[in-house]
């Protein structure tokens, strides 16, 4: 047996060792349950679970080391539970995981202590949905980390200093959170970034500096071919956005139809030079 679907059972609790008897198991659903607490001897070392899936649960705690016997898994849903916390150590020994989803918890303060033990390998975290207070390099270490998602995370200002280590990023999604402006250099160091959704935040104006021309030393100070979504911000153009409209190096700026201060009757879409100011 491969693969074992147990979920919407109302399942409490996992006994120790509870599945000693299937070392060939590797996709591994408990999601819609009732589970309280998880500890590091329900799992069987040198099993070869790849995919876990324990998703809508009511999992407040995860205690360091919890899945060091789970080596090979790849995939981890932890989406809807309640978990609060550092989770200092919790992902210790998962050197193979790639995708990390830990939407709608309690999360509020992480660190880069929490990623110690999957961070050669990360592709993609999910952390939408919690009330996140981002701190300077709390994702350092995810230096191989592709995407991530920020979605209704509780955020109003971002730092350069939230990146440091994201060398490979190349999607960030910040959606439905409430930032107002975007100081200079702001995406510093985000090097690949080839997605940036930043719809449905309070945004009037997007200044031309918030990428930092060191980092694109061949393209003439700016990302390449990047894709910028914002639509759903109330942004008002009286010309400070020239530099977006026609650039060959944006591949698309939806700005969902912003304002023109001048005539407010007019409105700027993507990739049309707006006749009022040029």
């Amino acid at each position: 047996m491969n693969s074992l679907d147990i979920g919407k059972n109302f399942i409490q609790f996992l006994p120790t060792h509870a599945f000693a008897n299937a070392p060939e198991l590797r996709f591994f659903n408990l999601y819609f349950n009732a589970i309280h607490e998880i500890t590091p001897d329900i799992w069987e070392p040198g099993n070869k679970i790849e995919f876990l899936n324990l998703r809508n649960n009511q999992i407040s705690h995860l205690s360091p080391g919890v899945f060091k016997n789970l080596q090979v898994l790849e995939i981890l849903h932890f989406e809807n539970n309640q978990l609060q916390g550092d989770m200092f150590g919790a992902f210790e020994g998962l050197g193979r995981l790639k995708d990390l989803f830990l939407n709608n918890n309690q999360l509020t303060e992480l660190s880069a202590q929490t990623w110690m033990g999957f961070k050669t390998q990360a592709s993609e975290l999910y952390l939408s949905g919690n009330p996140l207070v981002l701190t300077p390099n709390m994702f350092q270490g995810l230096g191989e980390l592709g995407a991530l998602f920020l979605n209704s995370a509780n955020i109003s200002t971002l730092s350069k200093e939230f990146w440091v280590g994201l060398d490979n990023l190349w999607k960030l999604e910040l959606i439905s959170n409430t930032i107002r402006e975007l100081e200079p250099l702001v995406f510093s160091g985000l090097k690949r970034l080839a997605f940036l959704h930043m719809q449905n935040n309070r945004l009037t104006t997007i200044n031309h500096n918030v990428f930092d021309p060191k980092d694109f030393p061949k393209t003439g100070g700016h990302p390449e071919n990047l894709w910028f979504y914002l639509e759903g911000n109330p942004i008002q153009c009286d010309g400070n956005l020239d530099w977006m409209i026609g650039e060959d190096w944006l591949e698309s700026i939806p700005l969902g139809y912003a304002k023109c201060a001048n005539y407010p009757d007019k409105t700027l879409e993507a990739y049309v030079q707006c006749f009022t100011c040029n």
